[in-house]
């Protein structure tokens, strides 16, 4: 295994928990994975969701429970349906599954695409335990795409390469770009997001700035000449 894929994988052990919540709308749903290491991460990738357990939400062993509700639940089969549609390449997952004392739970398995940036599934937000994995090789299409979409509210960039790091979190448009660890908020940063991904910011500073309104008093400190009189 590559150094990359390792260093991928061990971030992927600890973040997968913010995308099985699937509730949050800045879960990432697209993974733009580079074509070196595309391969041999999703073979590790796909072992990995398939071993989660699926189960009661009250059962401390469960790594991914039910949809908030049935009406959800029915939504997010229907966006796999559309994927399916779109002639995205259903790798795993994509069922409705029964938990036992669990009759009216709505539970999904984690479901991967590989898929193109155009399709529906990549580009609207589902809620749900669905990941859009879209193969790249060319850096400059990879930022078109990545920004090509309504919304902008956050990013992950995962590399070992500081540099790398700097020039895509500039280039991203999106309010919230976390470098290696995703949904690492900071107290006091500014959070928000671009495009349709609402207006403003919350928590920081800049939060106030939507309370306030701004008044510009220009002051002379001593009366103007009168006409051409010295």
């Amino acid at each position: 295994m590559s150094l990359g894929v390792y260093f991928l994988l061990e971030w992927l052990n600890f973040q997968l928990r913010w995308w099985l919540t699937f509730k949050l709308p800045y879960t990432g749903t697209r993974l733009f994975l580079h074509d070196d290491i595309y391969d041999q991460f999703m073979e590790q990738l796909v072992k990995k969701v398939e071993s989660l357990k699926i189960g009661d939400p009250a059962d401390p062993n469960t790594q991914i429970s039910c949809a908030i509700s049935q009406k959800q639940g029915k939504r997010i089969m229907d966006y796999i349906d559309i994927g399916k549609q779109e002639n995205a390449k259903l790798v795993t997952g994509g069922h409705k599954v029964d938990v036992e004392g669990n009759d009216y739970g709505y539970f999904i398995e984690p479901t991967i695409f590989e898929a193109t940036n155009d399709m529906r599934i990549s580009q609207e937000e589902i809620f749900g335990p669905v990941l859009s994995v879209i193969r790249w090789n060319d850096f400059d299409q990879m930022i078109q795409e990545a920004n090509d979409t309504e919304y902008g509210l956050a990013a992950g960039v995962i590399t070992t390469n500081l540099e790398n790091a700097v020039k895509t979190a500039n280039l991203l448009q999106a309010g919230n770009v976390w470098v290696n660890e995703y949904n690492n908020f900071q107290t006091g940063a500014p959070f928000g997001g671009y495009k349709n991904s609402g207006l403003g910011r919350e928590y920081g500073k800049e939060a106030l700035d939507m309370y306030t309104q701004s008044k510009m008093i220009t002051l002379m400190n001593h009366l103007p000449p009168i006409g051409f009189a010295d």
